[in-house]
């Protein structure tokens, strides 16, 4: 903050969102999406204190608009909800983000190795030279050439 006030540069403090306020942006961001939280979940939403933060709480209502497995949403909410600060919730974010990826591309990996015909024998290379790759293992690749 010393180096805002030093250049001089304009402040905008943004007050905590008042339980009503959250529920009014929970409700009206989800339904941008056709989504309408029960109850219950919009309850524990709106009680939450870190969700009184904006930027808290749209990053909170991202996830949930996204998860897809309605019977997993109350751990879903809960695991979110632990974070208390918007660093932690980034975190978690983060970790489902990577999740997200190294599974699509295992999926991606698995579907383009279970192909046949001319590809197949390309599939196997590819597999064979990621597995020495991961033990360090150099092989020869046709024309002769160390390869990795």
């Amino acid at each position: 903050m010393d180096a805002i006030n030093n250049r001089g540069w304009p402040k905008l403090e943004v007050a905590p969102m008042k339980p009503e306020e959250v529920e009014k942006l929970t409700l009206d961001y989800l339904a941008q999406y056709r989504k309408t939280p029960d109850k219950k979940h919009l309850d524990r939403i709106v009680a939450s204190p870190q969700t009184t933060n904006p930027l808290y709480l749209r990053a909170l209502l991202e996830e949930l608009r996204i998860f897809g497995i309605y019977e997993e949403l109350d751990k879903k909410i809960d695991y979110y909800l632990g974070a208390k600060t918007i660093p932690d919730l980034y975190d978690r974010i983060l970790a489902r983000l990577e999740k997200d990826y190294e599974e699509s591309t295992r999926i991606s990996s698995e579907t383009r190795c279970h192909s046949s015909g001319s590809h197949a024998g390309a599939c196997m290379k590819v597999n064979f030279s990621n597995f020495l790759e991961s033990r360090n293992i150099p092989f020869l690749d046709p024309s002769g050439h160390r390869s990795f």
